[in-house]
């Protein structure tokens, strides 16, 4: 029984290994989706969390701010009006 073999060199050669190529790269592709989709959800979903709770923090410091600002805006008000007088 005789068999061919194929060597790098023959269309053969090439096609084996283009084929080769390909199914290991189909292979990644599809290990990259199903780990890949998990995977940017979650750390979608932990930007998210981190964001948001910085924003409630700077609405807090925004508040205390503008408290702050009122306070001094009261005190320093009748100031002016007593120095114009």
């Amino acid at each position: 029984m005789a068999v061919k073999i194929a060597k790098h060199g023959s269309p053969a050669g090439k096609e084996s290994l283009l084929n080769r190529v390909t199914s290991i790269a189909a292979l990644a592709r599809d290990v990259g989706v199903i780990l890949g989709s998990p995977v940017l959800l979650t750390v979608g979903m932990k930007l998210y969390d981190l964001q948001t709770k910085g924003l409630e923090a700077q609405m807090k410091g925004v508040e205390a701010q503008n408290e702050v600002l009122k306070l001094t805006q009261y005190d320093k008000g009748p100031s002016h009006d007593e120095s114009s007088e």
